[in-house]
C-alpha cells in the first residue's frame, strides 16, 4: 500500500510542476499515463493492455 501512495503522490507533485511551468500537454499525457498504471494494477495479468485503461476509465472515472 505504501508504493501504491508513493506512486499517487509522485505524479500528483509531477503533474503541479508541469502546470505550474506551463507545460500543459506534458502534464495532461502524464495523467493518462497514471490513469494507464491504474488501470495496470487492477488488471489480473501481468502485463496490462488497452482493454484493463478502458475498463478502469469505464468503472471508476465516467
Amino acid at each position: 500500500m505504501e508504493k501504491l501512495k508513493e506512486m499517487i503522490n509522485s505524479f500528483s507533485e509531477s503533474m503541479t510542476i508541469l502546470n505550474q511551468r506551463g507545460y500543459e500537454k506534458q502534464s495532461l499525457t502524464l495523467f493518462f499515463t497514471y490513469l494507464d498504471q491504474l488501470g495496470w494494477l487492477t488488471s489480473s495479468t501481468e502485463f496490462s493492455d488497452g482493454s484493463d485503461f478502458r475498463n478502469w476509465i469505464d468503472t471508476y472515472l465516467l
